[in-house]
């Protein structure tokens, strides 16, 4: 029997995913934050409505602004520059910067617990040693040639079900007929 990771307090195999699920939903909503926060830094601010629509026609885009009321304060204020202010983005950026940091740590985690190495990754240090990144990719790489060995056990044992069926069902006559044993068994030339 293919033995996958098993619950200690089960005999019901379960997959890798059910035992790394955690891990994975925590990546991926690292992911969506990321994706939201870089939705916030852009240039957002307002403006004095009595510039009129030529300053909102030069911010497009990413760029929002909202007119405000007022046009003899932006004369004091000392014209266009007094009258556009821009929200501060550091805040989002620093928030970023946290974000990415914190899911490279969850990835290399659940890598990590999936015993994938830097080098399967491609992330391996260029200063190690064939023999070093060599001792890496074995050791990493136990895992799954145990699991290859059962799986090729398993599929193994059932074609010697599958035989062991064929030959109390059939004669062995007819076995030699419909498995064409003349021909496989005459001598090749």
């Amino acid at each position: 029997m293919i033995n996958s990771s098993t619950d200690p307090e089960s005999v019901i195999p379960t997959s890798d995913y059910m035992h790394v699920k955690d891990q994975i939903l925590e990546v991926e909503r690292l992911t969506t934050r990321i994706f939201y926060t870089i939705q916030a830094v852009r240039a957002n601010g307002i403006y004095d409505a009595t510039l009129g629509d030529e300053v909102e026609g030069l911010l497009n885009d990413d760029l929002k602004m909202l007119p405000v009321q007022n046009a003899t304060s932006l004369r004091q204020r000392g014209g266009l520059a007094g009258g556009i202010e821009f929200l501060n983005v550091m805040p989002y950026v620093n928030t970023l910067q946290v974000l990415q940091d914190a899911r490279q740590k969850a990835i290399a985690q659940l890598f990590e617990t999936l015993k994938v190495s830097d080098l399967l990754r491609g992330a391996s240090d260029p200063r190690k040693t064939a023999t070093a990144n060599r001792l890496e990719s074995s050791w990493s790489s136990l895992g799954l040639i145990v699991r290859q060995n059962e799986y090729a056990k398993f599929i193994g044992d059932g074609i010697g079900l599958l035989t062991t069926i064929i030959a109390e069902q059939f004669e062995p006559a007819t076995i030699f007929e419909i498995g064409d044993a003349d021909n496989f068994l005459a001598p090749q030339l």
